[in-house]
């Protein structure tokens, strides 16, 4: 081989092994994005108690934050949060395993919800947790829920469950990931959030309607718990519906809310001129519900305010030993103290304005929704 044959093969070899290279590399770069193994934790480190703020982004952008001890929702006016379902969460995630793992280009992602968040169809839920120092210690997109497959067998009632999400680790953006849960506690919207207990009322003596137009006020009383509701002012020919005034009065066990309107100006709620139901209890709880004008949705907004006075005495009868005297006047100390705390509790939702449905429509009836006018006779009606 002559040296200018050496020199061409030489040159040759260089540039070969020169592309060689640049094959190899670019090759390195796929094989280094990690692929997940079945059965692995999404979030090895996670630590659900170093957890002092949740930030959600997807069609709305807010956090949850924890504050002096007590979880709150700050786009809900600082409304207390659902501890249960944060706590779920934190405990989901922590224990969040692999079931599937795919290497997925970006241009793909949007198929199964995982684009980036905020972008319209196609994008993930970002929920990134922080520590109380305000820095992000792990973050999930969430994307499309998986349905489970359907057996034939099963009842039609759990067809079309999930039993799955897709989600991405953001620092590993390639890795898809098939999770065996579908997070249903990261809620996509301020109002998924928040604690939604709300007061119950016990034991009414007395409900009370006023409105803006005086024609429609009425009053509700009953002597002891067992006793039939009396409507004041009944006329001759008239009589309760029974059936609507139960509503009216049982409904206080039950009441709920929807969300939190604490921003409305009062003219726009129709808070500036209420109807104003109080209710009293045997236990002489009085609470006041101020309720606005009805909504074009057809629900309401409502304030409440609780009243109590704890100051008398227990009254023995002459009768009583120093036995009984103990025991009761200990019975009577123990009940102060449970209505005292139900008062707290209570008084605790009067900052806020809220919104609620159908419930409070049997209690804001008019007085002649209440009252049954009697029918004349046969006789009367043929003179």
């Amino acid at each position: 081989m002559s040296r200018k044959q050496f020199i061409l093969v030489l040159v040759a070899l260089c540039i070969i092994g020169g592309a060689g290279l640049t094959l190899f590399k670019r090759g390195q770069k796929t094989w280094n994005v990690r692929e997940a193994k079945v059965g692995e934790f999404v979030l090895p480190n996670f630590k659900p108690n170093d957890i002092a703020a949740i930030h959600i982004k997807a069609r709305s952008d807010f956090r949850i934050v924890r504050t002096n001890g007590i979880w709150r929702v700050p786009d809900r006016y600082d409304y207390p949060a659902n501890f249960s379902r944060i706590s779920e969460l934190l405990l989901d995630v922590k224990q969040l395993k692999v079931m599937q793992s795919e290497v997925v280009g970006s241009s793909l992602r949007s198929r199964v919800d995982l684009a980036e968040p905020g972008g319209g169809p196609g994008s993930g839920q970002l929920v990134e947790f922080e520590d109380a120092t305000g820095k992000v210690v792990a973050s999930l997109l969430l994307g499309l829920k998986h349905d489970r497959k359907q057996n034939e067998n099963e009842p039609l009632g759990i067809h079309g469950w999930f039993d799955g999400r897709y989600v991405l680790v953001p620092s590993e953006p390639s890795n898809v990931l098939l999770v065996p849960n579908e997070l249903p506690a990261a809620a996509p919207e301020p109002g998924g959030w928040v604690d939604l207990s709300f007061f119950k009322i016990e034991n009414p003596k007395f409900i009370g309607l006023v409105s803006p137009d005086p024609q429609k006020n009425w009053e509700l009383t009953r002597e002891t718990p067992n006793a039939k509701w009396q409507i004041n002012g009944l006329n001759a020919g008239e009589s309760l519906d029974v059936g609507k005034v139960s509503q009216a009065t049982e409904i206080w066990q039950f009441p709920s809310f929807i969300d939190i309107y604490s921003n409305l100006p009062p003219a726009e709620t129709g808070l500036d001129k209420p109807t104003v139901v109080t209710v009293v209890t045997f236990d002489n709880l009085a609470y006041t519900v101020k309720v606005g004008k009805e909504l074009p949705n057809g629900s309401h907004c409502i304030t409440l305010s609780v009243a109590a006075d704890f100051s008398a005495p227990r009254i023995p009868s002459p009768d009583e030993t120093p036995d009984d005297k103990k025991r009761l006047d200990d019975e009577f100390e123990a009940k102060k103290k449970t209505l005292q705390q139900i008062v707290a509790k209570d008084r605790a939702f009067a900052p806020w304005t809220f919104l609620v449905e159908e419930w409070i429509d049997v209690v804001i009836r008019d007085r002649n929704q209440l009252v049954l006018a009697k029918a004349p006779t046969q006789e009367a009606s043929t003179r």
